[in-house]
């Protein structure tokens, strides 16, 4: 027939555009670097299809409130600044099939009050949550790794769960002022 399905949306596809709403179509499997950067869209459904959220895709996207994700099978990428920057994000559901929370992912969402990875994300890199000022609990059962200044300045942090941690890097949790215990196997 001749119709192609719509897999990808391209790198600054709508960046800095006066949009309010998106509906992916269930055959979007990459969301390209800046992609919605700068928009004024509240709420994002990933379609069950993604593969691929773009290095700062969503970056700076003032007015998004909630982020949903569906599980799949396959393996997806949350890119480096993905969600940086969104300052009024209070609510984001990771999916089991995320291993990496990439590098500045969500750095600086001064809302967003409490994360739950799933047992498949085991690496948490650089400056993933910093500065996420109300952040104050983080569940993370299969985490084995933390790198530098991931919650650097989470200062509401209280609650830490993340039981198979074996390694930090450094000022991991600097400047997390209430935090007084890190429950880590042996």
């Amino acid at each position: 027939n001749g119709v192609k399905k719509v897999t990808e949306i391209a790198d600054s596809a709508f960046k800095d555009k006066p949009v309010t709403a998106i509906k992916f179509p269930s055959s979007i499997s990459k969301i390209g670097a800046l992609a919605f950067s700068g928009t004024n869209i509240t709420r994002v459904e990933m379609p069950q299809s993604l593969k691929v959220v773009g290095e700062s895709s969503f970056e700076g996207m003032e007015h998004l409130v909630t982020v949903v994700f569906k599980n799949t099978a396959d393996p997806m990428t949350i890119g480096k600044g993905a969600f940086k920057s969104c300052v009024s994000l209070e609510s984001i559901v990771i999916p089991d099939n995320v291993y990496v929370i990439g590098e500045s992912a969500f750095e600086m969402n001064t809302r967003i009050r409490e994360i739950t990875l799933p047992e498949t994300c085991t690496f948490i890199d650089n400056y993933a949550f910093k500065n996420c000022s109300k952040l104050n609990t983080i569940n993370a059962p299969g985490v084995t790794t933390v790198k530098q200044e991931a919650f650097w300045r989470c200062r509401k942090l209280d609650y830490v769960n993340m039981p198979k941690l074996n390694k930090l890097s450094r000022r991991c949790f600097m400047s997390c002022g209430e935090l007084n215990n890190l429950p880590v196997e042996n």
